[in-house]
């Protein structure tokens, strides 16, 4: 994205330009105060939906970490999505490690540099969940439903399968039954699958494709992360066992309403 003035300095064929430059820069500029903080990337002014931010540039921002930051000195744009509770640490970031890389003028081509960078983008990955791939008490859980009271979430029941081969969550609700994959010390994705809610408030499909992590903390606690992996949202499962009895706890990693979901404990049933 260019800088209003520089837009006026190129010319376009057969394109008709339905937004004055004036009034972008009118929109970008500071036409409000909102604060004096020198540190704070909130405290910088706002336009017409458009904040301005540190470093004489100003953004689009969007929940929980959806950027869209424009740079007109550098004639840049940096464009975030993420899902993250401290948003201000989102943008020190840029600050810190992008902005004192950034020139004027156009870097000479650096094949060898590049290569590093595809590299490196090709092996991000996100952290499986940690913990042990077993517990002693796995055999001994493993195949039971324990059902749950009548809740708002819908949840009526839970096994596992703690097959070595194929681990599975099977979750029943009201709708019927779900399944998830467990990718123990990795991922393994599903669709149709549990998504703990997240579909019906964070504006996502409604049968996202999801990526599900799994592990045991401990030997009596197992742990499930459940990543709608074309997002930046996740949500983790914690499930504690004691003896007839499953502990249910959850929490989304960013939520327009409380993080952490209230227990759900369970009970062991024989029933199928």
């Amino acid at each position: 994205m260019r800088s209003a003035q520089s837009v006026r300095s190129v010319k376009y064929v057969n394109i008709k330009q339905l937004v004055p430059s004036q009034w972008i820069e009118e929109a970008t500029a500071r036409q409000t105060a909102n604060g004096s903080s020198p540190n704070s990337d909130w405290d910088q002014g706002y336009g017409y939906q458009f904040w301005r931010s540190r470093h004489n540039t100003y953004r689009g921002d969007g929940a929980f970490g959806q950027y869209c930051m424009v740079m007109p000195e550098y004639d840049a744009v940096v464009a975030i999505t993420s899902g993250v509770r401290d948003m201000q640490a989102v943008m020190n970031l840029v600050w810190n490690k992008l902005l004192p890389a950034m020139k004027p003028n156009r870097l000479p081509e650096n094949a060898a540099e590049r290569r590093k960078l595809e590299a490196k983008l090709s092996s991000l990955m996100v952290k499986a969940q940690p913990g042990e791939s077993n517990s002693s008490l796995a055999a001994s859980v493993s195949g039971k439903w324990f059902e749950f009271p009548e809740n708002d979430r819908g949840i009526r029941a839970i096994r596992f399968d703690f097959k070595p081969s194929a681990p599975l969550m099977v979750v029943r609700t009201k709708d019927g039954e779900l399944r998830n994959t467990l990718g123990v010390g990795s991922w393994s994705k599903s669709q149709n699958a549990f998504a703990n809610g997240m579909e019906k408030f964070l504006s996502v499909p409604q049968h996202p494709l999801l990526a599900t992590s799994a592990a045991w903390p401990s030997s009596d606690v197992f742990q499930v992360k459940i990543l709608l992996y074309q997002t930046p949202f996740y949500s983790t499962l914690t499930f504690k066992f004691e003896g007839d009895r499953l502990l249910f706890d959850a929490e989304y990693n960013v939520n327009f309403g409380p993080r952490n979901l209230p227990q759900l404990v369970g009970q062991a049933t024989t029933s199928r």
